[in-house]
């Protein structure tokens, strides 16, 4: 709670500091995305959206700014939107393995796995040790029960470093809950690598 607390603090007070830079400079576009990310991380949705909105009105070519209210989008749950501002993020910085990922957890969320698997694969071409994007590939394979290709991005996830039991546990809770929802049923070895060790 006092970590919370802290960081809340953290935030108002950045957003103090960007209001006197947007109150200097009223078209300082950086001002305004980095104002939107502190709210962003407040979980003031409405205004982080309008931040980076007017951001990316005073400057339609910054990756950066499409990213992030990208992820806002998504975190709100419009897909979309969310793959309308990879995309122009995309065009803007083609080498961007992070923007791929993001697109391609977007696509996924759609149930648009062909896409999503493309722009994992995308990613991990431009970023080899991208270990969220292996994660993230490994995921899709799974929901489409193509079990070997999913143990095989798992299974370099983790050696890469990505602690993929606690990313199981916090998008689907269980390995019940991921084959209710998917239909499928897990083999044991890959129910295993997700399910957390008993100490």
């Amino acid at each position: 709670m006092k970590k919370a607390l802290t960081k809340q603090k953290h935030y108002d007070k950045a957003i103090k500091h960007f209001n006197k830079a947007i109150e200097l400079r009223p078209n300082f576009a950086q001002a305004y995305r980095n104002r939107g990310t502190a709210y962003a991380r407040k979980g003031d949705v409405h205004r982080a959206l309008n931040d980076y909105s007017t951001a990316i009105k005073l400057n339609s070519n910054d990756a950066a700014t499409y990213t992030r209210r990208g992820e806002v989008y998504r975190i709100k749950g419009d897909m979309d939107l969310a793959i309308k501002d990879y995309t122009a993020a995309i065009r803007l910085d083609p080498k961007s393995a992070e923007m791929y990922n993001n697109r391609g957890v977007a696509y996924a969320s759609k149930g648009e796995y062909d896409r999503a698997i493309k722009d994992h694969s995308k990613a991990i071409a431009l970023n080899p040790d991208f270990a969220g994007a292996y994660h993230n590939r490994g995921m899709v394979w799974l929901q489409r029960s193509e079990c070997e290709k999913a143990r095989a991005d798992l299974t370099t996830a983790n050696e890469k470093g990505e602690d993929i039991t606690a990313l199981f546990r916090k998008d689907y809770g269980s390995i019940s809950d991921f084959e209710g929802k998917h239909g499928i049923q897990l083999p044991a070895d890959i129910a295993a690598m997700l399910t957390p060790q008993q100490s």
